[in-house]
């Protein structure tokens, strides 16, 4: 067998005999092929890249004499040994269906997941790959198996620290350290041991040591976080056992409140708005795991949207290297669980929680979001007793429990799952409903049917039994309360109810004749009835989420999936260009990306997706937006992307969760680099970047940009870019009247709501062949849908509301009437903050920190009603405007403050008023936006 080892020093063995080559072209060459084992290289491209100072004739003279060497290498050691090269007259390749062995794929491929997986895999690194060798894809592959090292060392080190594995904590921090390059994430991990240990004084050692080295070699002072660490050992408070101790952005953490296998949940303080919420860290050992890292964002965004009473809301989510955070309204009155433990519900209670629970679920299935792990405990109540569905639709990827049985595992609470769960089926809204009525068994005995079994028996009763009849425990229940109960369980989940709210009706039904004295009581409260959810956007963008609202633009994806599919050396770039408003954010958020993560390309589900807007510091919001999918937290990606033009392609080889995969970077609203980038060098750097990012024939990188059409023309100055934008642009032309028909008719069919047949044709009408109508045409329909007063959206409604041309500017008009004199001063100031002024091309909307616009807010006059102070205030004006949707708001990715934005360009055009703001106050605008660079600066140097 071979057996290679690069870690740190080269080193061939052949059946166990040393294999000598000495040259460097020879070790280096081999070292090449076998990293990249089964790939076939043609004969110039080897020879360019070993030799590239001479000429072509030479250079595979050279690569001929090499290879003969390194396989007269191993024949001399042993004659019979196999050939370890595939070659032809064009192509070399190492040989994968050979037994070898080497170093590198031990740290590449081992076991991620145990912890004596991660010690055997960390163990083979013993230092850089190939010491002394300074060849660029040696240095490129360098990195990326120090920071492959460093993710898993990293993850050992936190399981053991989880574990309370002292000691063994202790000796792998300590080999870290020893491998070099300061990680100050090593120097915390030892000192959290040793004070697990109860060693305090040698934790006080290791800090120290951690300042020397970081003084020594870097020049620096160890972190806030570090420092931290230090003094909570010092005053001998107790230490949460982790890497990385619970302090994130916008955030003040309190104590904790509960925990689980897969996280923990703390009480917090959200400072910027002034609240208390719960927010659950995922550990990293989930969060780190590459499908939790695909589909995080998108699941969490989707749940967000679900805006109902009884669903605890999702204010915020983000996922880093280290972990992945979702902030939640508190709840201070416990669970079902702990109601459970005191024994069954009261009736009454009983009807009302199963009411309130399945209305949350009746909206979550009409967006398509299946719960998938209902159970007490994802119950909860507040203060007055009300309940509320948690965890909702992302129970799987968040970490959902996890069980090993002989046929795999099981995610979910097995006593709650339906039986396609337990077969790893497809699941369906039925699949609640299943979990649901285990529920109901529960609420009424107070204890869920087959608790006690084992989970082999546990598995095959839900598989195969009938629940036990109720009545065997509450005789004095009705039959009916039974036969509610089986149906909801029914294995087949055709057999069970066709929806929550049909469980709920039947349920409240059958105990109409126990307790319940008025016949009113056996139908659900109005609230609790699942409203309509507006399938049409308003004026922002459709987002990933919304994928299921986008129609109409079919064709043009199809053009977009073809194009991704081309052969060439740019094949992997693509430009979206259209006019503001024509679609073109939505048809890559809401059509390609969902097109790829469906695997509508070779390999596409595997993708790894990061969406990102330039803002004014495009390498900075590139970074936050890479440390998405990177999983390790010891990794510095800035440095990378700055140092050359080759930073991206480093940054995100080192920011990828696993080596072979590939990284799709979406950067929208492109024009950001030409009307918000301060520094033009950085801007310069940042296109040259993309260009050999998607040149480089082994990048893993994918770009797609959107891009204005009336800034066309300024990518097309860069040398590079204007290259890409020649052959792999695609502009987004108008819908056709066919397509506009399907994007009005489609989303409100998906709801059931009518669309009256004179309606459709007159919208048409309006925008067909109008650029950038979009925006508008959504809005209308957003209006329409609003207003509607039962299940059809009518004509009548449509000339109301001033039609497509007139809906926007009468809507902004009508919230501005309503504000007091002082509201619309306070209106004008903020709107102007709100925009770039364009030169030469048309003004765009501008992204601003909500308390940028709060300072705004004027002292208090003693001369002002109260009423009228609130009126005017900054936060009353912008929380009236984003009720009407002509702003939106999102946060800061660096620090999670909120931002306010106008919602469209097309509020730009269209507001007659806003037009008559800016034409006036474009010299205001100008002065009010250099002393606030020049501040900034200021702030910057001091």
């Amino acid at each position: 067998m071979l057996e290679v080892w690069l870690l740190g020093k080269f080193e061939v063995r052949l059946d166990g005999v040393p294999v000598h080559l000495p040259s460097r072209s020879e070790q280096s060459l081999l070292a090449y092929l076998l990293l990249n084992a089964g790939t076939a290289y043609r004969r110039e491209k080897l020879a360019g890249l070993f030799w590239p100072e001479s000429d072509e004739s030479n250079a595979r003279g050279y690569l001929r004499i090499a290879l003969w060497r390194i396989r007269k290498a191993f024949k001399d050691l042993s004659p019979h040994s196999p050939d370890f090269f595939v070659t032809d007259k064009l192509t070399i390749a190492f040989n994968c269906e050979l037994e070898c062995w080497s170093d590198v794929a031990v740290l590449k491929n081992g076991d991620g997941q145990s912890i004596q997986g991660l010690v055997e895999a960390t163990s083979v690194y013993q230092g850089e790959l190939l010491p002394g060798f300074y060849d660029e894809w040696v240095v490129l592959e360098r990195e990326s198996l120090r920071a492959a090292f460093e993710r898993k060392i990293y993850t050992l080190v936190e399981r053991l620290l989880s574990e309370r594995r002292w000691q063994e904590a202790i000796e792998q921090t300590e080999r870290w350290i020893s491998l070099g390059d300061t990680p100050e994430p090593a120097y915390r991990g030892l000192m959290i041991a040793h004070a697990g240990l109860g060693e305090a004084s040698a934790a006080i050692t290791a800090y120290q040591r951690c300042v020397e080295a970081l003084k020594k070699d870097l020049d620096i002072q160890p972190s806030t976080e570090t420092r931290a660490l230090y003094e909570k050992i010092r005053s001998g408070q107790e230490i949460y056992p982790a890497l990385r101790s619970r302090h994130i952005r916008g955030f003040e953490l309190h104590e904790k409140i509960g925990e689980g296998s897969f996280g923990v949940v703390y009480r917090a303080l959200q400072p910027s708005v002034g609240r208390e919420v719960a927010v659950k860290f995922i550990l990293p050992q989930y969060a780190n795991e590459p499908e939790f890292i695909r589909r995080f964002e998108t699941e969490a965004q989707v749940v967000a949207r679900l805006e109902h009473p009884r669903i605890v809301p999702l204010y915020d989510y983000w996922r880093e290297p280290d972990g992945a955070y979702l902030v939640m309204r508190l709840l201070n009155g416990g669970s079902l669980e702990a109601v459970l433990d005191k024994g069954p519900m009261e009736i009454i209670a009983a009807t009302d929680l199963v009411d309130q629970i399945a209305s949350a679920l009746a909206l979550a299935h009409q967006h398509g979001v299946i719960h998938r792990d209902i159970k007490p405990a994802n119950i909860l109540f507040d203060e007055s007793g009300n309940a509320y569905l948690s965890d909702f639709g992302i129970a799987n990827v968040l970490g959902g429990n996890r069980h090993q049985t002989q046929a795999g595992t099981l995610f979910g609470t097995p006593v709650y799952m339906s039986p396609e769960q337990i077969r790893d089926q497809p699941v369906t809204p039925q699949s609640d409903i299943y979990s649901l009525g285990i529920i109901l068994f529960q609420l009424l005995t107070g204890e869920a049917p087959f608790l006690d079994e084992a989970l082999p028996a546990l598995i095959e009763k839900h598989l195969h039994q009938l629940l036990p009849s109720v009545r065997h425990r509450r005789p004095d229940l009705l039959d009916e309360v039974d036969q509610v109960i089986q149906r909801a369980t029914a294995k087949d989940p055709a057999g069970r109810f066709p929806d929550a709210l049909s469980l709920a009706a039947a349920f409240r039904q059958a105990l109409s004749g126990l307790q319940l004295q008025d016949p009113a009581e056996a139908v659900p409260p109005k609230e609790f009835v699942a409203e309509l959810t507006n399938p049409y956007k308003g004026l922002r963008a459709f987002q990933e989420a919304d994928a299921a609202d986008f129609f109409g633009r079919e064709a043009m994806l199809e053009r977009l999936l073809a194009r991704l599919a081309e052969d060439g050396p740019a094949c992997r770039f693509l430009a979206v260009v259209g006019s503001s408003g024509s679609g073109k954010s939505s048809l890559v958020k809401a059509g390609l990306i969902p097109a790829l993560r469906r695997g509508a390309l070779p390999g596409s589900k595997r993708w790894f997706v990061v969406e990102m807007i330039p803002g004014s510091h495009p390498f900075e919001e590139l970074e936050i937006s890479l440390l998405r999918i990177a999983s390790n937290p010891a990794v510095s990606l800035i440095e990378h992307l700055r140092r050359d033009q080759r930073g991206l392609l480093r940054a995100a080889r080192l920011a990828l969760p696993s080596e072979e995969g590939h990284l799709l970077l979406v950067i929208d609203q492109f024009e950001e680099i030409f009307t918000l980038a301060e520094d033009e060098a950085e801007a310069r750097q940042f296109m040259e970047s993309l260009y050999v990012a998607v040149s480089e024939p082994r990048s893993p990188i994918h770009v797609v940009i959107s891009l204005r059409a009336d800034f066309f023309d300024r990518p097309l100055m860069n040398k590079d870019l204007s290259t890409l934008l020649q052959d792999r642009t695609e502009v987004v032309v108008p819908l056709t009247v066919s397509e506009l028909e399907s994007a009005i008719r489609s989303p409100a069919h998906r709801v059931d709501v009518e669309i009256e047949p004179g309606l459709v044709t007159a919208m048409v009408a309006e925008v067909a062949e109008q650029p950038g109508a979009l925006p508008l045409l959504q809005f209308a329909l957003t209006e329409l849908f609003e207003q509607r007063t039962s299940q059809r959206m009518t004509l009548e409604d449509y000339n109301a509301i001033g039609g497509v041309e007139g809906v926007l500017d009468q809507r902004a008009e009508d919230v501005f009437s309503r504000l007091s004199e002082a509201g619309k001063a306070t209106a004008r100031q903020i709107f102007l903050r709100l925009v770039t002024l364009g030169e030469g091309v048309e003004d765009t909307r501008r992204r601003v920190l909500r308390s940028e616009l709060e300072a705004l807010s004027p002292a208090p006059s003693p001369l002002q009603g109260k009423g009228n102070q609130l009126q005017g205030s900054v936060e009353s004006v912008i929380d009236v405007f984003g009720r009407a949707r002509l702003l939106s708001f999102d946060r800061d990715a660096a620090t999670r403050s909120p931002t306010v934005e106008i919602a469209h360009e097309a509020l730009l055009r269209e507001w007659r008023r806003l037009r008559g703001w800016r034409d006036d106050g474009r010299a205001d605008v100008r002065m009010q936006r250099a002393l606030g660079n020049a501040a900034a600066e200021w702030i910057k140097a001091s």
